[in-house]
């Protein structure tokens, strides 16, 4: 799987992901895990090791990873070890819309924003409310964030 571009995994019965199944997968660029009923992300679940860059062969993609994990019916306990290792090589644009989430985690998400000024979360259809006090940092980073979060009730900046 080290030169797969694209992964298609939606519409499965993946309940957990996790383990680094897509660590060494260097040149993905778009991973679907959509309409799937995940009720587990484990830390290192997008994780991808950095392989030395001597050999071109193992050498890092830098593109974007779109990265979709859109109605998967997922609650802020999806991510069970309360935070995730973002590789910080390359941009990511999640997209977690039509999901049941009602807070974005600092430890997750705002870990996400800071790995690489690139990444982007695309959180609508959410129960999300922007005022929550669970989410300060982002409200309190909207000049910092705001261009590359979206969902309803958060003005996009740009």
């Amino acid at each position: 799987m080290k030169e797969l571009g694209s992964l298609e995994f939606a519409m499965n019965e993946i309940g957990r992901v996790g383990g680094g199944q897509f660590r060494h997968n260097n040149k993905l660029s778009f991973l679907n895990l959509s309409q799937n009923p995940i009720k587990e992300i484990r830390s290192n679940a997008f994780h991808f090791e950095p392989i030395e860059a001597s050999d071109s062969y193992w050498s890092i993609d830098y593109r974007t990873l779109v990265l979709r994990l859109s109605e998967c019916q997922l609650v802020p306990s999806a991510f069970v070890d309360g935070e995730l290792e973002w590789m910080d090589q390359r941009p990511i644009h999640l997209q977690i819309f039509n999901n049941q989430l009602d807070v974005l985690a600092p430890d997750v998400f705002e870990r996400l924003l800071k790995a690489n000024p690139e990444n982007e979360i695309i959180a609508s259809s959410n129960p999300l409310v922007a005022g929550d006090e669970r989410m300060k940092w982002l409200n309190d980073n909207k000049d910092k964030y705001g261009a590359r979060v979206d969902f309803e009730g958060f003005k996009k900046q740009e």
